[in-house]
């Protein structure tokens, strides 16, 4: 188990993102109890839903009435949860942003993905098309294993949304599937080794990489979120990350 209140003590620039995450836990914490024969419109029942429409309420500290809209919504059978990781909200008016209905939605379905992901149990197949097995998700994380003597490190990918993990080609954009190495390019955050940012100047994405041993001591969540600098940095340069992070932000850049 990892202590997190040790890991901020270690990176006191992070402790807001790692406090939220701590509070975010408790989401996850319902995937026992989530059906997940269910379809991706009615995921949860009813007692299911408040219970993460509250846990969300007390973890952003927004009033409960805010999230009416898309209580409501999920009530009425009109979000797909498996449209999500393909990058598409809901069509209908919500009195949010489209950022903050990404946000959001993507915090209330992380149960249901987690049911989904249990139940289908593909981990560490081989990648089609660099997409995740269940949910069609376009990874933000990976790791890369230490290459020996005499071949090299194996590339794993980690899904955002239903935590698959799965090998994918040592070398290419899972967005666009672009291998062409004159435009895949690599950044590097200056004082944390073992972390880079994979980019593609095809498509403009970059995911990040861990080396295989930071995984011995943190969770895929937990690499993203102690890497949060490196998100800044690639965007900053241009970059788009598809997935969300564990705390549900896309956009990160300082400009």
């Amino acid at each position: 188990m990892i202590d997190l209140d040790k890991l901020i003590e270690r990176k006191p620039h992070l402790k807001d993102a790692l406090y939220l995450y701590k509070k975010i836990l408790r989401l996850k914490a319902l995937v026992p109890e989530v059906d997940a024969t269910l379809p991706a419109i009615m995921p949860y029942n009813k007692e299911e839903l408040e219970k993460l429409i509250n846990i969300f309420s007390e973890a952003f500290d927004i009033p409960e009435d805010t999230l009416n809209p898309v209580r409501e919504a999920f009530s009425s059978g009109l979000i797909d949860l498996s449209r999500l990781p393909m990058g598409e909200i809901p069509h209908f008016v919500l009195p949010y942003s489209e950022e903050e209905a990404m946000n959001i939605l993507y915090l209330l379905s992380k149960p249901y993905f987690l049911a989904v992901s249990r139940k289908f149990n593909l981990d560490n197949i081989f990648w089609t098309d660099g997409k995740c097995p269940v949910c069609n998700s376009t990874p933000s994380i990976s790791s890369i294993e230490i290459a020996s003597i005499d071949k090299d490190g194996k590339r794993l990918f980690y899904c955002s949304f239903c935590e698959t993990k799965g090998q994918w080609k040592r070398i290419g954009c899972p967005g666009c599937l672009n291998a062409d190495t004159e435009r895949l390019n690599i950044v590097y955050l200056e004082g944390e080794d073992g972390f880079r940012a994979d980019t593609c100047d095809v498509c403009n994405l970059y995911f990040k990489t861990a080396d295989s041993y930071l995984l011995r001591n943190l969770t895929p969540d937990l690499v993203d979120l102690v890497s949060l600098p490196l998100d800044i940095i690639a965007q900053d340069r241009g970059y788009r990350r598809l997935s969300p992070n564990p705390i549900g932000m896309v956009r990160m850049a300082s400009s």
